[in-house]
């Protein structure tokens, strides 16, 4: 029964905030304030699965951008916990040059998300911030 318990939190926990993509750098805290909420600990910790991150990323929405995020593979184009560079739910862009769709014989620059979250629990709090690689975190404002 605990378990179940558990598993339901983790998943329905996770999206009951307003989750907000913070700006590169920026702790959680910061993030909230400018949205003039604050952010929960407790929400943050709870998203240490694959099911409880996808929910968060479908469910939030950019500082400074008029849309929100859509689905995790179409979000973290860099793909899911390739880089383990956060220690609770973030996301490092990143341009990569590839050849350009137009026209084959030039490059381009893309911009890539390479997203992470933390298989063994959220070991940072609502005020760590990722300045090397400068990382956006997934922020619970309440």
């Amino acid at each position: 029964m605990n378990k179940i318990i558990v598993v339901l939190c983790a998943m329905v926990c996770a999206v009951s905030a307003e989750w907000i993509v913070g700006y590169s750098g920026e702790s959680c805290d910061a993030t909230c304030a400018k949205v003039s909420k604050t952010c929960t600990l407790s929400t943050l910790q709870a998203v240490t699965t694959s099911t409880a991150f996808d929910a968060v990323v479908a469910s939030a929405s950019q500082l400074g951008k008029n849309v929100g995020t859509v689905s995790t593979a179409a979000f973290c184009t860099g793909g899911v916990n390739t880089w383990a560079f956060a220690t609770a739910p973030g996301v490092m862009q990143y341009p990569l040059y590839t050849k350009s769709e137009t026209n084959p014989d030039q490059g381009e620059y893309v911009l890539t998300n390479s997203c992470y979250f933390p298989h063994g629990g959220v070991q940072g709090d609502c005020s760590t911030q990722y300045t090397v690689p400068p990382s956006q975190r997934f922020c619970p404002c309440d």
